[in-house]
């Protein structure tokens, strides 16, 4: 929901978006990256070398 609510400042729509677009995308880039390692990344590492250990 809050990359929804931030989609209007990064497309530029109101006023003052000039100014605030640059930091709605930054952390609209952010809230994916962090998305895709918290539900991609570190779920498949933890089962990487929780196998190893009992082989």
């Amino acid at each position: 929901t809050t990359i929804l609510g931030l989609l209007p400042l990064a497309i530029n729509w109101g006023e003052g978006g000039d100014m605030l677009q640059p930091m709605a995308i930054a952390v609209i880039g952010g809230l994916f990256f962090s998305l895709f390692v918290t539900l991609l990344l570190l779920p498949n590492l933890y089962y990487i070398f929780e196998s190893d250990k009992k082989l």
